[in-house]
C-alpha cells in the first residue's frame, strides 16, 4: 500500500453576530509514518485485507488518478466489497466554544459500469490513534447496527439518474459531492460529540463511506469490480472537512452597583457584555443606562422594561431581545416657533404617537395652540401635518419614517419600545416633489456610503444624496444640508436621526435599511487629504445661505452622481445661492457642485441666486486649500465687475433693481492674476430648454442678441433679437422630436450650441 496524505480543511469562525470577530483557518495535512508497510490498493474490505496499524488509505491509480474505492474493487483478484474510511485529525476546541456546522466534501471522480448503489455516511468514534480496525468494515443498509457508530447521512452518493451518468459506463467526468443539510447537522453533532466525550487537539475522528447493500445480495450495484472513485489525498481535489466554531453565550447579569452599563464590576462576569453574551438586567434601585459616549453590545438581552440608551449612544443586539427599551434624543429649544425643529425617527419598535405626545413636553402651536410640535412631511402637499394635542390612534412610529419635532423646552425626548431587528424597508413616492422624510430604524448608527450601497437599484433615488436639517446653520435659522454617497462615505447617521431623500421613477419604489449596515460611532477618523473648496455665501437681512464647490480628482464638469448635490427642493426660500453646470447644464440648481481638481483657471462655474429686489445683498466666500497661486473672483455681469472674494474680510454688496432667481448675472472664477470684462467668453453662455416650448439663454453681457435655430438638415426653424439682461427666455415652436443647433450671435461673437428635444 502507497503512503497517503489527506488534508482537511477547518474553519475556525469566533461568532456569527452581525458584529465581525476575528476569523482563524486550519489547514491540517496527516502525518506520514516512517516505515509503514501498506497493504493491496490501500481501501478496506473484510479483516483479512486490513494491515496491522494501517494510519492511512492509499489511493489506487485509475486512469492516472489515485482514488478510494467505494463498492465492490477486484484488483487483487477476486472481487471483494470495500469502504473509504478517511480520518481528520482534530484542533483545539476554544473554551467555551462548540462546533456549530460542519461539512464533508469529496471529489467523484470515477463511476465503474453497473454501479448503481447509493453510499452511506458514518462517523466512527474518535481514537488518540490514527488505526484503523478490521471492525471498522461495514456493508448493510442503513444504519450501521453497531451502537457506537453514528449514522450520518444516507445517500451521501447516489449515481446520477438523470441521464448523464448511465449504466454500463465508465464515468470519468469528476464532480463533487457534499453532505446536505441535514447531513451537515447530523456531521456537527457528531463532532461535539467526540468533544464532550473526551476528544482533545490532536485525536482522530473517522468518516466512513460504505456501500448501502450487503456483499450478500447482488444487485447491479455489486456485480463484478463496480464501484464509486473517491479522489484521495494526494489530489488536488482531496476530502476536505469543513468546521465552524463558535463561542457558547454566556449569561452576563446586571448587578445594579451604578447607572453605568460601561463599568465592569456592574455585570455579574466582571466585564461588560460582549457580543457572545446572553444579558440578563433585573430591576434593580439602579437600572442601565448605555452613556453617550458607549457602544454596547449582546447576543440575547432581556431588558425587563428598565435599559434606557442616552442620546448619542447604541446598542446591537446579534439575536433576540426581550422587554422595552427607552432610547433619548437630546434636542434644544426656542421660542421662535420657525427654529429648533429636529427631524427625528423612533430607533425602536412600538412607540405610538399618542404616547409620544402625552410623554414628552412638545412645544404648542402659536395660532393654534391644540397643535404639538411633532409633524410628518406631507409629499403631496408639499408641507407639514402637524398632531393635535387630543389625537387618539394606537398607531407606532413606523420602522424607517421621518417626522419633525420641536421640544418646549432644551433636553431630551424619550422613545419606549422593543428593539428593532431585522432589515427595514420604507416605501417612498413620487408625488409632487419627490422629497420623501425617512429615518435611521435601529439603536445603533448607519453608515451613510453603505446605505446608498444597499439602496442602488436603478431609479430607486433620484440621486446619491439625502438631505440633514442642520439646525446651527443660516445664524441659528437652520437649513438643509446635503451629504452624497461619494463626498460624504464615511458619514454615519445617528440612531433616531431623520432625513429626506428624493425618490426615483421606480414603479415600486422603498429604501432599504440593511441590519447589517448597524456600527458604533466613534471619535477616531482616519486622516484624509484634504480638498480644495470654496464655500460661497449670500446674506440680506439677517439671513444667510451657502452652495459649495468641492475640486476632487476624478470628478467632471457634468452632473456626478454621488459628488454632486441638488439645492434641497422640498421647501421655499426667500434667499437661495446655487450652481448650476459648466458643461452639459439642463438647469439643475446645485448646492454642491464637484469639479476637477485641474484646470481650475478654465472653469467658470454659472451662480444662482434667489433674491428680493430693494434689499442689499452680501456675497463673501471661504476658500479653503486652493493651490497658493489661485484667487476667487465673483462676476456680476449686470455691473460689468469683479470682485476678489478669498482676502479677509472681503465680500461684494449690491442691491437688485428687480426680483431674481436664476443664473445668468453671477459668475464664479479661480484664477491666478486679476480679471476684467475683457475676460469674457461666450463658452460661459448656458444655452438649455426648461421645456420643449422653452429655451433658456443665461449669460449673456448687456447689448444685442440675436437668436436662430436651425434642425439638424441646416433648415432655419425660428428667429428672434432682443437686449440681453443677463438671461432670456426664447418661446419655441411646436417643433419635432430631433436634434437642433441654436446659433447666437452677441456683441463679442457668435456662438453654436446643440439641443435635443424629446
Amino acid at each position: 500500500m502507497k503512503t497517503k496524505l489527506f488534508k482537511s480543511m477547518l474553519f475556525v469562525v469566533l461568532s456569527t453576530s452581525p458584529i465581525i470577530l476575528q476569523a482563524q483557518t486550519y489547514n491540517i495535512s496527516p502525518e506520514i509514518v516512517s516505515g509503514q508497510v501498506y497493504y493491496n490498493d490501500g481501501i478496506i474490505s473484510d479483516i483479512n485485507d486490513v494491515p496491522v496499524n494501517n494510519p492511512w488509505l492509499g489511493g489506487d491509480d485509475i486512469d492516472g488518478t489515485k482514488v478510494l474505492k467505494v463498492g465492490k474493487s477486484a484488483r487483487g483478484g477476486d472481487p471483494f466489497v470495500t469502504n473509504a474510511i478517511i480520518p481528520f485529525k482534530l484542533p483545539s476546541r476554544p473554551t467555551g466554544e462548540s462546533v456549530n456546522a460542519a461539512n464533508l466534501k469529496v471529489n467523484l471522480a470515477y463511476l465503474r459500469h453497473w454501479i448503481d448503489a447509493e453510499v452511506d455516511l458514518y462517523g466512527l468514534p474518535y481514537n488518540a490513534s490514527s488505526t484503523i480496525n478490521a471492525s471498522d468494515y461495514y456493508d448493510g443498509t442503513y444504519s450501521d447496527p453497531t451502537g457506537t457508530v453514528t449514522a450520518i447521512q444516507s445517500g451521501f452518493i447516489v449515481r446520477d439518474t438523470g441521464g448523464t451518468e448511465p449504466l454500463g459506463t465508465q464515468i470519468l467526468t469528476d464532480r463533487e459531492v457534499n453532505s446536505n443539510s441535514s447531513g451537515d447537522t447530523a456531521l456537527t453533532t457528531y463532532i461535539n460529540a467526540q468533544y464532550d466525550a473526551g476528544a482533545v487537539a490532536g485525536d482522530y475522528v473517522f468518516l466512513r463511506l460504505s456501500i448501502n447493500v450487503s456483499s450478500a445480495s447482488s444487485p447491479n450495484g455489486l456485480l463484478g469490480a463496480h464501484y464509486y472513485g473517491i479522489s484521495d489525498g494526494q489530489t488536488a481535489n482531496a476530502p476536505v472537512l469543513t468546521m465552524e466554531f463558535t463561542s457558547s453565550p454566556t449569561t452576563n447579569t446586571w448587578l445594579g452597583g451604578s447607572t453605568d452599563w460601561a463599568t465592569p464590576t456592574n455585570w455579574s462576569e466582571g466585564t461588560v457584555p460582549t457580543a457572545t453574551d446572553n444579558v440578563v438586567i433585573p430591576d434593580l434601585a439602579n437600572d442601565p443606562i448605555i452613556g453617550a459616549t458607549t457602544g454596547a453590545v449582546a447576543n440575547d438581552i432581556t431588558t425587563n422594561d428598565v435599559l434606557t440608551i442616552a442620546s448619542g449612544g447604541s446598542l446591537i443586539v446579534s439575536g433576540t431581545s426581550t422587554g422595552n427599551i427607552t432610547y433619548k434624543r437630546t434636542l434644544t429649544a426656542d421660542a421662535n416657533p420657525l427654529k429648533a425643529w429636529h427631524l427625528v425617527s423612533s430607533p425602536v419598535t412600538g412607540q405610538t404617537v399618542q404616547n409620544f405626545i402625552a410623554n414628552n413636553t412638545l412645544a404648542s402651536g402659536t395660532s393654534n395652540t391644540s397643535f404639538r410640535g411633532i409633524a410628518n412631511y406631507k409629499i403631496d402637499g408639499p408641507g407639514w401635518n402637524y398632531y393635535l394635542n387630543t389625537y387618539s390612534d394606537a398607531d407606532a412610529f413606523d420602522a424607517g419614517k421621518g417626522y419633525s419635532v420641536k421640544s418646549a423646552t432644551a433636553g431630551d425626548v424619550s422613545f419606549t419600545g422593543t428593539y428593532t431587528s431585522g432589515n427595514k424597508d420604507y416605501n417612498i413616492n413620487q408625488t409632487t416633489n419627490n422629497y420623501n422624510l425617512v429615518g435611521n430604524p435601529f439603536a445603533a448608527h448607519i453608515n451613510l456610503g453603505t446605505f446608498f450601497t444597499d439602496n442602488n437599484a436603478i431609479d430607486r433615488l433620484e440621486e446619491n444624496t439625502i438631505y440633514i436639517w442642520d439646525q446651527s446653520a443660516n445664524s441659528g435659522n437652520g437649513e438643509y444640508t446635503p451629504k452624497t454617497s461619494l463626498n460624504d462615505a464615511a458619514f454615519e447617521i445617528a440612531p433616531g436621526q431623520g432625513f429626506f431623500v428624493v425618490s426615483g421613477i421606480a414603479a415600486s419604489n422603498k429604501v432599504t435599511f440593511n441590519e447589517a449596515n448597524q456600527s458604533h460611532k466613534t471619535d477616531e477618523f482616519s486622516k484624509t487629504a484634504s480638498r480644495s473648496e470654496v464655500h460661497l455665501k449670500v446674506y440680506q437681512e439677517g439671513i444667510e445661505h451657502q452652495t459649495k464647490i468641492y475640486f476632487i480628482k476624478g470628478a467632471t464638469t457634468d452632473f456626478d452622481n454621488g459628488y454632486d448635490a441638488s439645492l434641497f427642493g422640498g421647501v421655499t426660500y426667500n434667499l437661495a445661492i446655487y450652481s448650476e453646470l459648466i458643461n452639459n447644464n439642463q438647469g439643475k440648481k446645485l448646492g454642491i457642485q464637484s469639479l476637477p481638481n485641474n484646470n481650475f483657471e478654465s472653469m467658470v462655474i454659472p451662480i444662482g441666486l434667489k433674491a428680493e429686489t430693494g434689499k442689499e445683498i452680501l456675497f463673501s466666500a471661504e476658500a479653503l486649500n486652493l493651490p497658493s497661486d489661485l484667487k476667487v473672483f465673483l462676476e456680476d455681469r449686470a455691473t460689468n465687475t469683479f470682485t476678489r472674494l478669498d482676502e479677509a474680510n472681503s465680500n461684494y454688496k449690491v442691491t437688485l433693481a428687480e426680483d431674481l432667481y436664476g443664473i445668468g448675472r453671477f459668475y464664479l472664477h479661480t484664477k491666478s492674476s486679476v480679471l476684467n470684462t475683457d475676460n469674457f467668453l461666450l463658452d460661459n453662455i448656458s444655452i438649455y430648454k426648461t421645456d420643449n416650448s422653452n429655451l433658456r439663454i443665461a449669460g449673456l453681457q448687456p447689448g444685442s442678441v440675436s437668436v436662430k435655430l436651425f434642425n439638424i438638415l441646416g433648415k432655419q426653424m425660428m428667429s428672434s433679437a432682443f437686449k440681453s439682461n443677463g438671461v432670456q427666455n426664447i418661446s419655441l415652436p411646436n417643433l419635432a422630436t430631433g436634434i437642433y443647433i441654436v446659433q447666437l450671435e452677441t456683441e463679442s461673437g457668435t456662438l453654436n450650441k446643440k439641443i435635443i428635444l424629446e
